[in-house]
């Protein structure tokens, strides 16, 4: 039996927590706020004893084994780090990180494992995209892969950023915590990606394995 905690109290870390009691494998036995009443306050429909308002106190913990990280994602490279360093397996809701300097150094580390939705499919695994994805994954030393189904489901709010200009911080994608790397990573092929092109460009977009279509042109450095 995995003894694990959450990191972060909202409705998607509800799901996950369904759904790893649901496998009979895993068990919720802390929970983590930044206040400890609204850790104790999540964990009211839960058998869970032990809550915390301290990450280094969580991390230090011999009460469990793993965590669930579901943090605003500026926050994951630094909360996975922590809790790998004490040898605590990680299961990171995306993004990874924020940037490549971020996944190198999760990627040197040498205790624990992390765990990572590397790539949503909403089509057959047999699709191209999805077989390559497979290959080029294996090279990940201490990364245990994993793909996911989702329905077809649009962006909640148009992208219509003129290309060459940064785009934006919102409320809705505040740039200072890596939100928009839902909207610039998610759209990207995996071919696109495993082929090290700089830059994508493409106008109705009909890629097997892409969730949505439009006009974009990305940079990814």
């Amino acid at each position: 039996m995995i003894r694990f905690a959450v990191v972060g109290t909202n409705w998607i870390t509800e799901r996950f927590i369904d759904a790893a009691h649901e496998s009979g494998k895993m068990r919720l036995t802390a929970i983590y706020s930044r206040k400890l009443e609204q850790a104790q306050a999540f964990g009211a429909n839960y058998p869970v004893e032990h809550f915390f308002d301290s990450l280094e106190a969580l991390a230090q913990s011999d009460v469990i084994d793993a965590v669930y990280i579901a943090s605003p994602n500026s926050l994951h490279c630094q909360q996975s780090l922590l809790f790998l360093s004490h040898k605590k397996h990680v299961i990171c809701e995306k993004p990874l990180a924020s940037n490549l300097r971020e996944v190198e150094q999760l990627g040197g580390l040498r205790t624990g494992k992390i765990r990572w939705c590397c790539l949503k499919r909403s089509k057959a695994p047999t699709c191209p995209i999805f077989l390559s994805c497979n290959r080029h994954c294996r090279r990940l030393a201490n990364c245990v892969r994993h793909l996911s189904t989702i329905a077809n489901t649009p962006l909640a709010i148009p992208v219509t950023w003129p290309v060459k200009i940064r785009i934006p911080s919102t409320r809705t994608f505040p740039t200072a915590l890596s939100w928009t790397l839902a909207i610039t990573a998610w759209p990207a092929p995996w071919r696109c990606l495993v082929r090290r092109k700089r830059y994508w460009l493409a106008q109705h977009c009909s890629i097997p394995g892409v969730d949505a279509h439009g006009s974009v042109c990305l940079n990814y450095g």
